[in-house]
């Protein structure tokens, strides 16, 4: 794989508090399969494969571009960004951001073809993830790779699952 222009790495936040450092979010709204039927402020802890987010604004990222939340929207509606593959680590110890970028890239470009149904390097789209800080991973026991594609440029209505292209 080698679009992968962006990397997210996830903040430590504690999700659905208000606090001086984070302003007050209102939640996404899902139904009994989990399926998101109203948009909300999602914290990135929350994201689910199938959850379809606009881009993050600067209030969602602190000043080392960690994210904290992403505004989500079903994805029925016009949306950037779909999650479509999870991976949680079972290293014990931080490995470091490069090497936790390497293992989502790997993972990411693994889980591709399963979910949009032609290999990475034939596909118009691209990917992208998000990953542990180093603090998430210590202090919250964060493991979690989230796997994400996107069109630049582009909004979609429904789910990227199966595109084909």
């Amino acid at each position: 794989m080698t679009r992968l222009p962006s990397t997210t790495v996830r903040i430590l936040a504690v999700p659905a508090v208000c606090a001086v450092l984070a302003p007050c979010t209102t939640p996404e709204v899902r139904d009994e399969s989990g399926e998101i039927v109203e948009g909300g402020d999602t914290s990135a802890f929350q994201l689910r494969i199938g959850d379809c987010y606009n881009d993050p604004t600067a209030s969602s990222q602190d000043e080392a571009g960690e994210l904290g939340s992403v505004p989500t929207v079903p994805c029925s509606e016009p949306h950037q960004y779909e999650v479509f593959a999870e991976q949680t680590r079972s290293e014990t110890d931080f490995p470091g951001e490069a090497a936790l970028a390497t293992m989502a890239e790997d993972y990411c470009g693994a889980e591709w073809d399963a979910f949009i149904g032609v290999p990475y390097e034939e596909s118009a789209l691209y990917a992208s993830y998000l990953y542990p800080s180093q603090e998430s991973w210590t202090e919250l026991d964060d493991r979690l790779i989230t796997c994400v594609v996107y069109e630049p440029d582009t909004t979609h209505t429904e789910s990227l699952r199966g595109a084909g292209y």
